[in-house]
């Protein structure tokens, strides 16, 4: 018996038995081809429906050949002008599927939002920033406050607070925050009537807020923090910093999880109240912390944090606050709190990185066990200079000012064997950074009794330089010198009737060949000799001297430049003789011999052009100091105070 489906009917006879039907029956088992338009991948992707339509067309292109010969279909008649029929409806039947298939992928495109407009997409990922861009096509058309009421007012109860809100040409534009709210409203597109008739189009995605830091936004910042601190508690609250009524009033957003925004808040915080104890940044959506590594140096006195409410994924993000002698911090509110299975891991990890935390949200926590020393004392502040005895300053600059003039003398340094005891020691150490030219340290290196590098003895006892006249010569043979005073740093350690030790480095530059600036450090032991003192023992270091220091000695030497140039005109006057302060008669002042004064008065005279009287006119009147001399004969130069009798040699 016939399986007589779809009402009984035999399928095949029944076909057969219409003429008019211009259908081939099939050689398949079911006797005829069946041309559905239903859509049986409903349940799939946009791929399997393409590969569906495409099928249907090649099945329509490419099912049975046109016979010119014979009949196909057994006992039917045979119409010669029904095989051309067939052929017209086929390619007819396939131009409507292509256009089909065309109209499908252009909605496809529109409602996955492929640039253009449509419905957003039924799976609504969240942002990894936390903000969500709005946009209304045609937005433009409509007032603010009548858009954003319609808009509120078709999601509620879900809020909605708009963030920087924009019109351009063809769109409306805002952010929210809320995953809630913009969810809502992709679900809202299309679905919301203007008052004009017009659907809203709308679409949502995640975006990344980009706010430049300028002048105006600081004060705004400013502004909102400072109503927003507790003087008296040393407190500082910025939870939820961005939905502030004055930012919000003035159409500001100041999203504080981006790095800019922080890093600037971190600024005025260091430059403002320093001395900061509590800081609340709950409910900021922070999940980034690596920024926030200058905390530390900004607000070093922070002792309470509220980090509540945040994205903080790792307990490892709080690595970047290390530093901090916090004693209490909330976390309560990030997923990271998600990942310990136990309150005592929790507390250990967090102790890690904060030992004196005895409070985490809002929980006491047992004393932590500490083995280190208590560090409540601060170091002292670092200082240029260190002067074991006030009276011993004069003593050391008058001692560093002749050591130094004579040591950078044109022509040799013999006058220098005055100020070296008969038994002295000298010794020399050099060295230079690997790939650097021998040339620029040569002549150091050769006489460098560095002992990690100088390991035969013999050389060693060489290179030790024993008694005046040794060291004398052995300082000849260095390069001639300029040295840099302002960039000296002197350490008076000791300072006894019986004993002096100097410490002395700064930088010096080569005359005789141009070489690199060089930084030096002079370790001098001085002792009693006579009437003053001399040196016993005398150690010298010479590297190259580092960019950094370079470019603050070329900083110092605008700034003297500059208050040189702004202090006023000397008045004509003889040149000043200083008030030399007493000192200690256990240890008197050196006073230049013979030789040293005539080199002194020879080298003023070269470089002021003033003769040897006058030369040595200043330099008494200026106690032989040098520099002084130099800096007295330059004010009355430029003054015309000095008569020209004193260039007449």
């Amino acid at each position: 018996m016939p399986n007589n489906r779809r009402g009984g009917r035999d399928r095949s006879n029944y076909y057969k038995g219409n003429e008019h039907d211009d259908r081939v029956p099939s050689h398949n088992n079911d006797g005829g081809r069946r041309v559905s338009f239903k859509n049986h991948n409903s349940g799939r992707n946009k791929h399997n429906r393409q590969r569906g339509w495409d099928t249907k067309v090649r099945a329509a292109l490419m099912d049975e050949d046109i016979e010119m010969s014979g009949n196909m279909r057994g006992n039917e008649r045979f119409y010669p002008g029904r095989d051309l029929l067939r052929v017209t409806e086929r390619f007819s039947f396939a131009r409507n599927v292509l256009k089909n298939i065309n109209n499908n992928r252009r909605r496809n495109n529109h409602d996955e939002g492929g640039g253009g407009w449509g419905r957003n997409p039924k799976v609504f990922q969240e942002s990894p920033t936390q903000w969500y861009k709005i946009s209304i096509r045609n937005g433009h058309k409509y007032d603010k406050d009548y858009l954003l009421k319609l808009l509120a007012s078709f999601i509620k109860p879900c809020p909605m607070v708009p963030y920087l809100f924009k019109v351009s040409r063809d769109e409306t534009s805002f952010i929210v925050e809320d995953h809630r709210a913009a969810q809502e409203l992709s679900h809202a597109d299309r679905k919301i009537t203007a008052n004009d008739g017009w659907k809203l189009f709308i679409r949502v995605r995640p975006v990344t807020p980009l706010v430049e830091v300028d002048t105006k936004l600081s004060t705004a910042i400013k502004g909102v923090m400072s109503t927003r601190y507790n003087a008296e508690l040393k407190a500082l609250n910025l939870s939820k910093f961005h939905s502030d009524g004055l930012f919000l009033n003035q159409d500001i957003f100041v999203p504080l999880n981006r790095p800019n925004i922080m890093m600037a808040v971190l600024d005025i915080i260091g430059e403002i109240i320093p001395d900061l104890i509590a800081l609340d940044l709950s409910d900021n959506k922070l999940n980034v912390t690596e920024h926030m590594k200058l905390m530390v140096e900004k607000c070093p006195n922070v002792k309470m944090l509220h980090l509540g409410n945040n994205k903080l994924r790792d307990i490892k993000q709080l690595d970047s606050l290390k530093g901090l002698p916090l004693e209490e911090l909330i976390l309560d509110g990030n997923s990271l709190c998600d990942r310990f299975n136990e309150q005592e891991t929790y507390i250990r990890a967090v102790r890690q990185r904060f030992p004196k935390v005895v409070k985490l949200d809002g929980l006491d926590l047992p004393p932590p066990i500490l083995f280190d020393v208590e560090d409540e004392g601060r170091l002292p502040m670092s200082r240029p200079s260190f002067l074991a005895s006030e009276e011993g300053a004069i003593v050391v600059r008058q001692f560093i000012e002749q050591y130094y003039f004579l040591y950078d003398a044109e022509g040799s340094r013999e006058p220098l064997h005055q100020a070296y005891h008969d038994s002295a020691l000298f010794s020399l150490d050099a060295y230079a950074p690997p790939g650097e030219p021998y040339g620029q340290m040569g002549p150091y290196l050769a006489e460098s009794r560095n002992l990690t590098r100088v390991s035969n003895l013999d050389r060693r006892v060489r290179l030790m330089k024993k008694g005046k006249l040794s060291i004398v010569e052995a300082l000849n043979h260095l390069p001639r010198t300029k040295h840099y005073p302002t960039t000296f740093h002197i350490d008076l350690v000791i300072f006894t009737p019986q004993l002096i030790q100097l410490n002395v480095c700064g930088l010096f530059s080569e005359t005789t060949k141009k070489t690199p600036m060089k930084y030096f450090n002079r370790v001098f032991l001085i002792v009693p000799a006579g009437s003053g003192f001399c040196i016993i023992n005398d150690q010298l270091t010479v590297l190259l001297a580092t960019s950094e220091q370079v470019k603050k000695y070329n900083k110092l030497k605008a700034e003297a430049a500059a208050a040189a140039a702004a202090q006023p005109e000397v008045p004509p006057a003889i040149v000043p003789v200083p008030e030399v302060v007493p000192v200690n008669a256990a240890i008197p002042v050196v006073e230049p011999d013979l030789a040293m004064k005539q080199q002194m008065v020879t080298t003023l005279s070269a470089n002021s052009g003033m003769n040897l009287i006058w030369s040595e006119k200043c330099l008494n009147e200026t106690n032989w100091n040098f520099e002084q001399a130099m800096f007295a004969f330059n004010k009355l130069q430029k003054a015309g105070s000095i008569p020209a009798e004193a260039f007449v040699k």
